[in-house]
């Protein structure tokens, strides 16, 4: 479920359409829909801050004191996904709009 944001209208729509895109992204390859976005767009920088991200199976790692270990499992995955992620805010945003590396 994505938060709206407080930007223009115009802006809004945009940040909500990434937030949403993001989320849909997230819950698909995660297995869960808990997770909150906020999206900020300044110029050409889009930042999309995600909230209530963990997996219950990461939480228990977190808990037991295994956070490097979930970290580093994410850092991995997220390398792997992250076309999937570009394309998901790039069809989002406006037309000819695209990601710099």
């Amino acid at each position: 479920m994505a938060r709206p944001t407080q930007h223009a209208e115009a802006g809004a729509s945009l940040t909500e359409a990434i937030s949403e895109a993001i989320v849909e992204l997230y819950g698909r390859v995660y297995g869960h829909d808990r997770t909150i976005a906020n999206t900020y767009i300044n110029g050409d920088v889009v930042v999309c801050v995600l909230e209530r991200i963990l997996t219950t199976e990461e939480a228990r790692l977190v808990a037991d004191g295994a956070a490097a270990k979930v970290i580093d499992g994410r850092v991995a995955f997220q390398t792997d996904s992250e076309d999937e992620f570009t394309a998901a805010v790039e069809r989002a945003s406006p037309v000819g709009a695209s990601s710099r590396s």
